[in-house]
């Protein structure tokens, strides 16, 4: 049985290949952190998490990353990244999506 934190952990990842998605396919670490904020992932959720979830993403091929001035990160959304928020593949680790 998973427990909370890994839940949260699981809707975090879906959440951020979702807003990448709606983004356009990219967006930086600061901008993502304020929109899952804006989504409820409110407590324990600083941009080192956020960071850490890229770099999570990024094992998994779901994004690349890359920096700008040496520090900002920025997300890209990967093919295979967006068929897991599609929810048209499956990534353990990532909450899949309702279908509604």
């Amino acid at each position: 049985m998973k427990s909370y934190q890994e839940h949260l952990a699981e809707d975090r990842r879906l959440a951020l290949l979702r807003l990448l998605k709606e983004a356009g396919g990219a967006a930086n670490e600061s901008v993502l952190h304020t929109c899952l904020q804006q989504l409820g992932h409110r407590r324990g959720v600083t941009r080192e998490v956020v960071r850490a979830d890229l770099d999570w993403l990024k094992e998994r091929h779901l994004v690349t990353v890359e920096y700008f001035a040496d520090r900002v990160m920025v997300g890209n959304l990967t093919a295979r990244g967006l068929n897991v928020a599609n929810g048209d593949e499956v990534c353990e680790g990532v909450k899949q999506p309702s279908i509604v």
